[in-house]
């Protein structure tokens, strides 16, 4: 009896479903936050010394146990605002994208203006090995646009 439960049990282990291995993404924002905070930006102005355009970074670390192609998508609903609900005009956010590990190919490796909606910015090679990529962002407050402390929200989407 006991040896019939041991082989029962040693074939249920054996033939129990395996664990799924998925995707990961992992978003690092050096302040931690969901949103992009870009801080309190003064109107651009001939004469001043104002600070009138800031950097953000984020990195994005994929791990792929699959062994599948993927590509990475940003998400942008809208321009960044201020505290006044003031949007930026659309070319004051420009951004570039660059691999610190693995290879595929960056779609933004020159600075562009940012689009809201989807905009594919990675693409990995056919092997689908992890990557981990840098998008770096500028946002640039122009000559008469409202000073003001901006932020908007960023997302990105791995698809395989």
């Amino acid at each position: 009896m006991k040896k019939r439960f041991a082989a029962l049990l040693l074939c249920l282990l054996i033939s129990a479903p395996q664990p799924v291995r998925a995707l990961d993404l992992e978003v690092v924002t050096a302040d931690g936050y969901s949103d992009m905070d870009f801080g309190i930006l003064e109107s651009g102005s001939e004469s001043s010394s104002a600070r009138n355009s800031t950097m953000r970074q984020v990195r994005l670390i994929v791990t792929n146990p699959t062994g599948r192609p993927y590509t990475i998508s940003q998400l942008i609903p809208e321009n960044p605002k201020n505290e006044l609900g003031m949007p930026c005009p659309v070319d004051a956010m420009t951004y570039y994208v660059t691999i610190l590990r693995g290879e595929g190919t960056v779609r933004v490796p020159n600075r562009a203006p940012v689009e809201q909606g989807e905009k594919e910015i990675f693409i990995s090679r056919i092997q689908g090995d992890a990557a981990e990529i840098l998008i770096t962002y500028e946002l640039r407050v122009p000559l008469g646009q409202s000073a003001g402390k901006y932020r908007t929200l960023f997302s990105y989407r791995l698809k395989s």
